[in-house]
């Protein structure tokens, strides 16, 4: 981050008024949950059941002693539908009476972490990979794309890659041995999940890096928590993510990372595209893997429309952007306009016919 941009992000920080708003971020894989104005979150958490999940984050896992004093944001994704908002709120006033929610856009928020409000937020999570410009802190929902090769496809690609079945036994072997820690299917995505995201590159030429033989012992060695080796081949290191870029490669006809962004730039105007494209925003724990920011910059900047000067063209990919949403959701929840944003309890019982309509005009 630049200097320009520490001091944007510092003045917004000098603006927070902090309270005790509890922010949570509903991921696919995990529930995130902590207090405004931390820097990460507390706790990482599966889902369970939505209800049982909010009375334990509240009473077991934050300690709070008025739950009917709590300010709650729920980091919400667009293809979210208002009726499942409508049951999260129902839950928080009804059941457990919070005082007031607000439900926030998962890639607004990752933006804003940034100490930016207008770019291009690329979010590529567990199970969905997203592309949305934001304007000013709004999501332009027009011009949203979506795709569901995202961390859960990589994984279970990474399964089914011909290569890798030859080390089944060893992996089988050290289940045995776990089994009375744990159960065989949790032990197998466990370690199915860490060659992922210790092992698994993003290619910069598909096809040269998958014919490469110049790969260090360390590179391609994965060990066991049982001491044994597994040799990683590079069809294991590269196709798995090649998914996000080449969706063809599986048989798969949704649009690549870079498709998508093509596409949404295509659905706003010249001028705002120049804008958007200044602060590309790379987060979500996909946007990890090593190679991933230098795949995109290559096939964005010879895909760009001629009027854009590829110089203007900035990536922002944070060390924190794992929890980029939940980060924003903090600064957020710190600011002293939180409560004009947020639905209320009171506003929300006064108008129980129109609950739809209040959580419409009130998600952002």
């Amino acid at each position: 981050m630049d200097k320009q941009k520490e001091n944007k992000r510092a003045q917004m920080e000098s603006e927070f008024d902090v309270k005790d708003i509890i922010v949570i971020d509903n991921g696919a894989d995990s529930v995130k949950i902590g207090i405004s104005g931390e820097d990460h979150p507390r706790k990482i958490v599966d889902i369970d059941a939505m209800r049982d999940m909010y009375v334990y984050v509240l009473d077991q896992l934050l300690q709070v002693n008025e739950i009917s004093s709590c300010n709650i944001l729920i980091i919400d994704s667009p293809l979210n539908s208002k009726e499942y908002k409508k049951q999260i709120a129902d839950i928080l006033f009804d059941d457990m009476k919070v005082n007031s929610v607000l439900f926030q856009n998962s890639s607004t928020l990752s933006l804003f972490s940034t100490g930016e409000t207008t770019g291009l937020v690329i979010e590529s999570g567990h199970s969905q990979t997203t592309c949305i410009p934001v304007f000013e802190g709004f999501p332009i929902l027009h011009a949203f794309q979506h795709t569901n090769l995202a961390g859960q496809k990589i994984t279970e690609i990474l399964k089914e890659v011909k290569y890798i079945y030859y080390f089944f036994f060893l992996i089988n072997t050290y289940i045995i041995k776990e089994l009375n820690k744990a159960s065989s299917i949790t032990v197998t995505d466990a370690i199915y999940k860490s060659i992922k995201e210790t092992m698994c590159n993003v290619a910069r030429d598909y096809h040269i890096d998958l014919n490469n033989d110049n790969i260090s012992l360390e590179e391609k060695s994965y060990e066991l928590p049982d001491g044994n080796i597994l040799d990683i081949t590079n069809t294991m290191k590269y196709k798995p993510p090649e998914i996000l870029f080449n969706p063809s490669i599986i048989g798969d006809n949704s649009m690549s990372i870079n498709q998508m962004i093509m596409d949404t730039l295509g659905r706003c105007d010249n001028e705002f595209q120049e804008e958007l494209l200044r602060n590309v925003v790379l987060c979500g724990g996909s946007s990890l893997f090593k190679g991933f920011l230098q795949r995109i910059e290559k096939e964005l900047i010879s895909q760009v429309p001629s009027h854009i000067q590829r110089k203007d063209i900035n990536f922002i990919q944070n060390s924190h952007r794992r929890y980029s949403a939940w980060i924003g959701g903090s600064m957020l929840g710190s600011l002293s306009t939180f409560q004009s944003l947020a639905i209320t309890k009171n506003e929300y019982e006064e108008n129980s016919e129109q609950k739809l309509t209040i959580i419409n005009k009130k998600v952002f």
